[in-house]
């Protein structure tokens, strides 16, 4: 097979799921024997200026013609006047995560000049690879024919399974706080304000006996002492929040004065990027994993969770609601502050519930694609698309 020419704007080492696909996909695509030749583009995409749509332009043009050209979509839906130009003389496949004008927090114009752009580039790209259906018939929608365009969801690797906060509890000892984790870039289409929003929630109610009584939950209105602990240890949850907040400076720092407004502050933790160690270990001690995301093209953390048997509470924006197994998962539409909070409630209250929440992701585990099925997924589309 022909090398493999991928450029890819910004930092390829970037900590994002995007990212990881394209370094993995890059790896395996590698070790099976084929040559990928990675160019860096300019990292002003998806806006970019004249002087990086310069530069892409000119990395397109020195590239021999014939030559297999798979552009991430981050830079591929800006590019459309210069893959237009070169289409005719190149294989370009475009890589698509989820379409650009999905992202959350963008103005009306922005959108809209977003997916304008997107559409007319994909209209020059020979092969579109997304990475779940949901996202190709968001493709599809662009006007793409649905037979030039190839999922190819992310794999995901073995795991041990999680051991959760009573891992190293003392016999007798009052129950840990349930550990909720979070794996999210800090960035407006990720929904941390509504998580933090939906963790107030239910801290107000807990502070209200008689919901608590008409909820039934665990000790509500009992006398006895011991009773009333069981209720208190049953509410009592930390959430540790994994992800960048450098890439959205502004969205960081409001989600950070939105916990101390609430006074969460104790209770939740930024912790920023972590390496792959202290991430491994944030996974073993979880006893859930949170996600609040308005959109996701897959959703590889939630299936980094599922292979460590964690359970899941999520939205079902985009694919989440494909890559959250129901029978393993509490969903919520995005946005819904009050569904979410009321499933962390539910989650923290209902023993039987989380039992059975555990079993099941137990077994959704052994199910879950790997990166040789992604690899083997690209390399037969790679050849499809030089035939």
């Amino acid at each position: 097979m022909t090398p493999l020419d991928f450029l890819i704007p910004g930092d390829p080492a970037t900590r994002t799921g995007g990212y990881r696909y394209d370094a993995r996909l890059i790896a395996g695509l590698r070790e099976s024997g084929l040559e990928v030749r990675v160019t860096r583009l300019s990292d002003r995409f998806p806006f970019p200026d004249a002087a990086a749509l310069n530069e892409a332009d000119a990395a397109l043009g020195a590239l021999r013609d014939g030559s297999t050209v798979l552009i991430d979509g981050l830079a591929y839906g800006a590019l459309g006047e210069a893959v237009a130009r070169h289409a005719g003389r190149l294989h370009l496949i475009a890589l698509v995560h989820h379409p650009l004008a999905l992202e959350t927090g963008l103005s009306p114009r922005q959108a809209a000049a977003l997916e304008a752009g997107e559409r007319h580039a994909l209209g020059s790209a020979a092969r579109v690879l997304v990475t779940s259906e949901t996202t190709a018939g968001s493709v599809a929608a662009l006007g793409v024919p649905r037979d030039r365009i190839t999922v190819a969801e992310p794999g995901c690797d073995p795991a041990p399974l999680a051991q959760g906060s009573a891992r190293a509890q003392p016999r007798g000892a009052s129950p840990a706080p349930c550990r909720l984790l979070c794996v999210a870039t800090l960035t407006p289409r990720k929904g941390h304000e509504v998580l933090i929003e939906a963790l107030a929630r239910l801290q107000s109610r807990r502070r209200n006996p008689a919901r608590n009584h008409a909820h039934g939950h665990p000790g509500a209105g009992g006398p006895d002492g011991d009773t009333t602990r069981r209720e208190e240890t049953a509410w009592e949850w930390q959430l540790v929040c994994v992800g960048s907040r450098t890439r959205s400076p502004e969205t960081a720092a409001g989600i950070a004065q939105l916990c101390e407004r609430h006074g969460l502050g104790d209770r939740i933790a930024l912790r920023g990027e972590v390496d792959d160690s202290e991430l491994e270990a944030l996974y073993a001690s979880a006893d859930v994993f949170v996600c609040a995301s308005w959109w996701e093209g897959y959703g590889m953390a939630l299936a980094e969770a599922l292979a460590r048997g964690l359970p899941i509470i999520t939205t079902t924006g985009g694919a989440l609601a494909h890559t959250a197994p129901e029978h393993a998962s509490l969903r919520v539409p995005p946005g819904d502050v009050d569904g979410l909070s009321e499933a962390i409630e539910r989650f923290l209250t209902d023993a039987a519930l989380r039992e059975r929440l555990f079993r099941a992701a137990r077994e959704a585990r052994l199910g879950l694609p790997r990166w040789s099925d992604t690899v083997n997924t690209v390399r037969a589309m790679l050849a499809g698309a030089v035939r």
